[in-house]
């Protein structure tokens, strides 16, 4: 397990991991809401069957990054 620096904060690599998988599943769910919205800013009422892939295979690919990144935070903080 990670131990925090001796001033009791996280350490650097850790916090850097993190603020990448949150930057990334951020990008991940801003296309997903993208998809979500008409141009004019309307919700959609149906999805073809390509978008509802293109919202999972963005979402997919953030979720493992994103929960090592909590993993190794969590350690981190203890």
């Amino acid at each position: 397990m990670k131990t925090p620096n001796k001033n009791g904060k996280p350490k650097m690599a850790t916090c850097k991991k993190l603020i990448k998988a949150l930057t990334a599943a951020e990008a991940a769910i801003e296309e997903a809401t993208d998809i979500m919205l008409y141009e004019d800013g309307q919700p959609l009422t149906a999805l073809e069957g390509w978008q509802i892939e293109r919202m999972y295979y963005a979402l997919c690919s953030v979720l493992v990054e994103v929960h090592e990144a909590i993993i190794a935070a969590e350690g981190a903080a203890v």
